[in-house]
Protein backbone atom coordinates (compact mmCIF):
# COMPACT_ATOMS: atom_id res chain seq x y z
CA UNK A 1 0.00 0.00 0.00
CA UNK A 2 2.65 2.27 0.71
CA UNK A 3 4.14 1.62 -2.59
CA UNK A 4 1.19 2.53 -4.59
CA UNK A 5 1.21 5.56 -2.39
CA UNK A 6 4.18 6.76 -3.00
CA UNK A 7 4.31 6.09 -6.62
CA UNK A 8 0.76 8.01 -7.23
CA UNK A 9 2.32 11.09 -5.16
CA UNK A 10 5.35 10.57 -7.27
CA UNK A 11 3.49 10.20 -10.63
CA UNK A 12 1.23 13.52 -9.55
CA UNK A 13 4.32 15.26 -8.63
CA UNK A 14 6.44 14.94 -12.14
CA UNK A 15 2.97 15.76 -14.14
CA UNK A 16 2.44 18.84 -12.06
CA UNK A 17 6.68 19.57 -12.59
CA UNK A 18 6.34 18.68 -16.51
CA UNK A 19 3.15 20.79 -17.27
CA UNK A 20 4.42 23.74 -15.19
CA UNK A 21 8.50 23.70 -16.39
CA UNK A 22 7.40 25.24 -20.03
CA UNK A 23 6.10 28.42 -18.21
CA UNK A 24 9.22 28.58 -16.37
CA UNK A 25 11.29 28.25 -19.44
CA UNK A 26 9.42 31.43 -21.08
CA UNK A 27 11.80 34.20 -21.54
CA UNK A 28 11.45 37.23 -19.60
CA UNK A 29 11.66 40.08 -21.81
CA UNK A 30 9.25 38.77 -25.05
CA UNK A 31 10.45 41.85 -26.85
CA UNK A 32 14.31 40.23 -27.43
CA UNK A 33 13.14 36.73 -27.71
CA UNK A 34 14.33 35.54 -30.55
CA UNK A 35 11.89 32.27 -31.49
CA UNK A 36 13.82 31.21 -35.02
CA UNK A 37 16.95 30.96 -33.27
CA UNK A 38 19.57 29.22 -34.84
CA UNK A 39 21.13 27.33 -31.85
CA UNK A 40 24.16 26.31 -34.77
CA UNK A 41 25.17 29.31 -34.97
CA UNK A 42 25.78 32.29 -32.24
CA UNK A 43 24.80 34.88 -32.72
CA UNK A 44 28.33 36.82 -32.84
CA UNK A 45 28.92 34.93 -35.88
CA UNK A 46 25.78 36.20 -37.86
CA UNK A 47 25.89 39.09 -36.47
CA UNK A 48 23.07 39.46 -34.36
CA UNK A 49 21.80 42.58 -33.53
CA UNK A 50 25.06 44.36 -35.38
CA UNK A 51 23.68 43.19 -38.67
CA UNK A 52 19.90 44.63 -37.94
CA UNK A 53 21.34 47.55 -37.03
CA UNK A 54 23.09 47.94 -39.77
CA UNK A 55 20.23 46.77 -42.49
CA UNK A 56 18.07 49.59 -40.65
CA UNK A 57 20.75 51.93 -41.07
CA UNK A 58 21.24 50.92 -45.07
CA UNK A 59 17.57 51.05 -45.39
CA UNK A 60 17.11 54.50 -43.94
CA UNK A 61 15.98 57.24 -46.71
CA UNK A 62 18.54 59.71 -45.44
CA UNK A 63 21.38 56.89 -46.10
CA UNK A 64 20.02 55.89 -49.75
CA UNK A 65 22.99 57.41 -51.39
CA UNK A 66 25.71 56.06 -48.87
CA UNK A 67 23.75 52.24 -49.12
CA UNK A 68 23.65 52.52 -52.84
CA UNK A 69 27.47 52.92 -52.43
CA UNK A 70 28.24 50.70 -49.78
CA UNK A 71 26.06 47.71 -52.12
CA UNK A 72 27.81 48.27 -55.30
CA UNK A 73 31.25 48.50 -53.60
CA UNK A 74 32.28 47.57 -49.61
CA UNK A 75 35.19 47.83 -49.85
CA UNK A 76 35.00 51.97 -49.13
CA UNK A 77 34.34 51.20 -45.62
CA UNK A 78 38.46 50.32 -45.55
CA UNK A 79 39.54 54.11 -47.24
CA UNK A 80 39.11 56.40 -44.35
CA UNK A 81 39.62 59.38 -46.59
CA UNK A 82 36.47 58.78 -48.45
CA UNK A 83 34.88 57.63 -45.69
CA UNK A 84 35.56 60.92 -43.48
CA UNK A 85 32.75 62.39 -45.85
CA UNK A 86 29.59 60.16 -44.45
CA UNK A 87 28.90 61.21 -41.12
CA UNK A 88 26.15 59.07 -39.95
CA UNK A 89 28.51 56.30 -41.08
CA UNK A 90 31.11 57.42 -38.44
CA UNK A 91 28.42 58.07 -35.73
CA UNK A 92 27.27 54.23 -36.39
CA UNK A 93 30.72 52.92 -35.96
CA UNK A 94 32.03 54.82 -33.07
CA UNK A 95 28.73 54.53 -30.95
CA UNK A 96 28.63 50.75 -31.96
CA UNK A 97 31.98 49.16 -32.18
CA UNK A 98 30.38 45.76 -33.15
CA UNK A 99 28.79 46.97 -36.55
CA UNK A 100 31.92 48.56 -37.28
CA UNK A 101 33.46 44.78 -37.20
CA UNK A 102 30.40 43.52 -38.36
CA UNK A 103 30.59 45.47 -42.02
CA UNK A 104 34.17 45.25 -41.45
CA UNK A 105 33.71 41.05 -41.67
CA UNK A 106 31.08 41.84 -44.76
CA UNK A 107 33.91 43.59 -47.02
CA UNK A 108 36.44 41.12 -45.90
CA UNK A 109 33.75 38.17 -47.31
CA UNK A 110 33.08 40.62 -50.48
CA UNK A 111 37.02 40.86 -51.34
CA UNK A 112 37.32 36.90 -50.18
CA UNK A 113 34.25 35.16 -52.34
CA UNK A 114 33.65 37.56 -54.77
CA UNK A 115 35.77 37.75 -58.70
CA UNK A 116 36.25 40.29 -60.55
CA UNK A 117 34.05 39.96 -62.92
CA UNK A 118 31.54 39.98 -60.71
CA UNK A 119 32.35 43.13 -58.19
CA UNK A 120 32.64 44.89 -61.77
CA UNK A 121 29.04 43.97 -62.64
CA UNK A 122 27.86 44.87 -59.45
CA UNK A 123 29.17 48.50 -59.56
CA UNK A 124 27.87 48.66 -63.41
CA UNK A 125 23.92 47.89 -61.82
CA UNK A 126 24.19 50.28 -59.14
CA UNK A 127 25.53 53.05 -61.75
CA UNK A 128 23.42 52.51 -64.63
CA UNK A 129 24.29 56.05 -66.18
CA UNK A 130 28.29 54.93 -66.59
CA UNK A 131 27.04 51.90 -67.27
CA UNK A 132 25.42 52.83 -70.87
CA UNK A 133 28.90 54.88 -71.06
CA UNK A 134 31.00 52.37 -70.36
CA UNK A 135 29.36 49.85 -72.93
CA UNK A 136 29.78 52.67 -75.70
CA UNK A 137 33.42 52.78 -74.91
CA UNK A 138 35.33 50.68 -72.45
CA UNK A 139 38.63 52.39 -72.49
CA UNK A 140 36.84 55.38 -70.54
CA UNK A 141 38.51 53.61 -67.44
CA UNK A 142 41.66 54.45 -68.17
CA UNK A 143 40.81 57.73 -69.05
CA UNK A 144 42.32 60.17 -66.53
CA UNK A 145 39.35 62.84 -66.53
CA UNK A 146 37.48 59.40 -64.67
CA UNK A 147 38.84 60.99 -60.86
CA UNK A 148 36.81 63.68 -61.70
CA UNK A 149 33.77 62.98 -63.70
CA UNK A 150 32.96 59.61 -61.45
CA UNK A 151 34.35 59.59 -57.94
CA UNK A 152 32.45 56.52 -57.02
CA UNK A 153 34.32 54.66 -60.09
CA UNK A 154 37.73 56.21 -59.58
CA UNK A 155 36.96 54.72 -55.48
CA UNK A 156 35.83 51.31 -56.30
CA UNK A 157 39.16 50.89 -59.09
CA UNK A 158 41.04 52.36 -55.63
CA UNK A 159 39.49 49.89 -52.95
CA UNK A 160 39.54 46.84 -55.54
CA UNK A 161 42.95 46.72 -57.80
CA UNK A 162 41.89 43.39 -58.51
CA UNK A 163 39.60 44.84 -60.86
CA UNK A 164 41.93 46.63 -63.14
CA UNK A 165 43.52 43.27 -64.97
CA UNK A 166 39.90 42.21 -65.40
CA UNK A 167 38.97 45.46 -66.93
CA UNK A 168 42.19 45.96 -69.24
CA UNK A 169 41.88 42.01 -69.96
CA UNK A 170 38.56 43.09 -71.20
CA UNK A 171 39.05 46.38 -73.02
CA UNK A 172 41.46 44.70 -75.01
CA UNK A 173 39.30 42.08 -76.42
CA UNK A 174 36.66 44.86 -77.32
CA UNK A 175 39.42 46.82 -79.30
CA UNK A 176 40.73 44.00 -80.97
CA UNK A 177 37.11 42.73 -81.58
CA UNK A 178 36.26 46.06 -83.01
CA UNK A 179 39.62 46.53 -85.02
CA UNK A 180 38.95 43.21 -86.56
CA UNK A 181 35.08 44.27 -88.03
Amino acid sequence: MKCRSFFTLFSAAILVAGTLTPAFAQYRYPQYASGDRDYGRSDSYRGGDASRRWDRFLDDSSNHDFARIFRANPNIIHDREYMSQWTGVRDLFNNHPEVRDYVHQLASDYDRNTRPGEKWHRLMDANPDFASRYRQDPSIVADSNLRNDEPEIREFIKTNPDVRPYLENRASRSYNRDYRD
